[in-house]
């Protein structure tokens, strides 16, 4: 009887570092794109709940024929409606934290003529034209706020 001998399977030390390697490249060649692509995300996100929001306190000034502001402060990162009750929970006033998930943004500046804040008027017109600029890592995106009450970014 032959005996053969018995061959092992797997994969040796040189194959295994070989593939650790090329993992480690693609790894090094994808972070930054993942990154930046987040952030972008982000601060897209962050801009768009501005836009919405601004909308928002515009129609209920409109809803209700009273003033509606929203006040911008930034060394908090957030902004409140004034006089608008919390849409999950009508006991709080309406408040967005920026930096919480899935914002995870900065409030880098509100500008509405020389004020971090802007008022609706009865009609939905607000009190000054401004800025808002948000900021997700490298990445900055500038809400507008035309003179007829429509944010944009």
């Amino acid at each position: 009887m032959q005996v053969i001998p018995h061959r092992r399977s797997g994969f040796s030390f040189m194959e295994m570092t070989i593939a650790m390697l090329v993992m480690g490249i693609l790894t090094a060649i994808a972070a930054p794109t993942y990154v930046t692509a987040l952030a972008r995300r982000r601060a897209t996100l962050a801009a768009q709940r501005i836009v919405a929001d601004l909308h928002y306190a515009r129609s209920e000034a409109q809803r209700n024929s009273a003033n509606r502001a929203v006040q911008f402060d930034t060394s908090n990162n957030r902004y409140t409606l004034s006089d608008v009750t919390d849409l999950g929970n009508s006991a709080n006033t309406y408040i967005v934290e920026l930096v919480d998930d899935p914002f995870s943004s900065v409030l880098v500046s509100a500008s509405f003529g020389g004020d971090d804040e802007v008022v609706f008027d009865m009609y939905g017109r607000p009190d000054d034209i401004g800025t808002v600029v948000v900021q997700s890592g490298s990445v900055q995106l500038t809400v507008s706020l035309a003179a007829d009450g429509t944010a944009t970014r």
